[in-house]
């Protein structure tokens, strides 16, 4: 009987060794992969997409609850109640960018980049979502003070 214990402890012992490989490698392999960037992203492109998909979403219920566009992202999270806690910076820590069209009533929102200026490339390059028709609530209905249709 107690070499059957002995042979099951060996058992036991063998397989707490097995696993305990087995995550240490899985940890390593982690360790690596996070130090590794990925060549077929732009340094934090999927965080822009995800801010800016946000961002969107907001702006169209600001749109739908207020009838008016804001005069810039951060009344996102001034107004009563509040469409976002807090206006997320862009990677490289800048805000993200509310431009307006005027001639076709079309703004979106974006970032310009590492550099914060217009243009560039690779980190430096713009990454702004897709034109969108601003909702008009009346005829009369206008722009946000401050901007104009010139």
């Amino acid at each position: 009987m107690s070499s059957r214990i002995d042979a099951d402890a060996g058992e036991v012992k063998n397989f707490i060794f097995y696993a305990l490989g087995i995550i240490g490698l899985i940890y390593c392999l982690g360790r690596w992969i996070e130090s590794r960037p990925f060549p077929c992203y732009p340094s934090g492109s999927v965080r822009i997409r995800s801010d800016i998909k946000w961002l969107e979403v907001s702006l169209a219920l600001f749109q739908a609850e207020l009838a008016r566009l804001p005069r810039s992202l951060d009344e996102l999270a001034a107004v009563e109640p509040p469409f976002l806690e807090f206006v997320p910076l862009d990677p490289w820590g800048a805000e993200y960018v509310l431009e307006f069209f005027a001639d076709c009533d079309l703004y979106r929102v974006g970032t310009y980049g590492e550099d914060g200026l217009p243009g560039g490339r690779g980190d430096a390059q713009d990454d702004f979502g897709e034109w969108r028709k601003r909702i008009r609530s009346t005829a009369n209905d206008s722009f946000p003070s401050g901007f104009s249709k010139e």
